[in-house]
């Protein structure tokens, strides 16, 4: 192979009378003329199309995405795995997980051209396998679009047109959250959501990662809002402002406490009130079967008590 390139160089010099050296090339200068440069270097071909910023961004966005962990951190796992220390948690996923991120980066240092599922799956195991994991990746996906369209309204448009509604006071933007939240509005977002995803797709993946960027930003900056916020707010002030905020919606003056009440007299316990945070529960992250659900009644969170 290197005798191959060899020759080929030599008749380059043959025929453009350039003597090259290493990578860098010069043209004999002839009479006045000015020296001229050629590069002869090694190249795959590849180029790349996606910014280092944007796929730092995709790639924070794909595994956990900040306001994500504290929405589940808050709402999730706190009713799911009863007397859990979340931050003991949280530190024993990280060593756990490390082992899979040093995986992926000594793959990524061994085949540092090209990579991903089907590459490390097909390369390892068999081609077979790589083809099965993108295809069942695939398959996901594609399930899953409907799940997270119908979220954008549910989750995302609905409400804020409902916390602008209450927050100015303007009845007219509690009424339109309220109609958008219907099912035939809702199908009709979602199917728009996924229309401009594909058009975004269509256009090029340099632009779809430029777009998801600017929204991951938008979220993790809102994010980054409400951690201040129940970090230095006082427990009186946030008490407080939930509960003005949330009586249009439940009618009761302190829901606060009484959305707390419900749910411990459905079974959640709280670790102030049952004896402080579960060893058991923290390294195990042990949930309730659902045979085993008590319900709560309305306006609360319902758990099961561990036994």
């Amino acid at each position: 192979m290197t005798c191959k390139k060899q020759t080929e160089i030599s008749v380059v010099e043959r025929r453009s009378g350039v003597s090259t050296s290493s990578d860098v090339s010069q043209a004999k200068p002839t009479g006045g003329a000015k020296t001229q440069q050629f590069y002869a270097r090694k190249a795959t071909g590849l180029v790349r199309q996606v910014p280092m910023l944007d796929m730092i961004f995709f790639n924070a966005n794909s595994t956990t995405a900040f306001t994500g962990a504290l929405a589940v951190g808050l709402f999730v796992v706190m009713p799911a795995f009863p007397r859990a220390n979340i931050i003991l948690t949280i530190v024993l996923g990280i060593i756990g997980c490390s082992f899979l991120w040093m995986a992926f980066a000594l793959l990524g240092a061994a085949i540092p051209k090209v990579g991903g599922d089907y590459v490390f799956n097909g390369r390892i195991l068999h081609p077979i396998f790589g083809l099965a994991g993108n295809f069942g990746a695939f398959v996901a996906a594609w399930l899953a679009a409907g799940f997270w369209a119908v979220s954008v309204v549910k989750a995302g448009i609905a409400p804020a047109f409902g916390i602008v509604g209450v927050t100015t006071g303007n009845h007219w933007w509690v009424n339109a959250g309220n109609t958008l939240a219907s099912r035939g509005w809702v199908f009709v977002i979602a199917v728009a959501t996924i229309a401009v995803m594909t058009i975004l797709s269509i256009l090029g993946t340099k632009i779809v990662l430029r777009a998801q960027s600017i929204f991951y930003l938008i979220t993790c900056v809102g994010g980054l809002l409400a951690f201040v916020i129940l970090l230095f707010v006082s427990r009186h002030s946030f008490v407080s402002h939930l509960n003005s905020f949330s009586r249009p919606f439940t009618h009761q003056r302190d829901t606060y406490n009484s959305t707390i009440n419900a749910a411990v007299k459905g079974g959640l316990q709280l670790p102030d009130r049952a004896g402080g945070y579960s060893v058991g529960n923290t390294r195990s992250g042990r949930s309730i079967p659902s045979s085993e659900r008590r319900s709560c009644g309305s306006g609360g969170a319902c758990t099961w008590p561990p036994r």
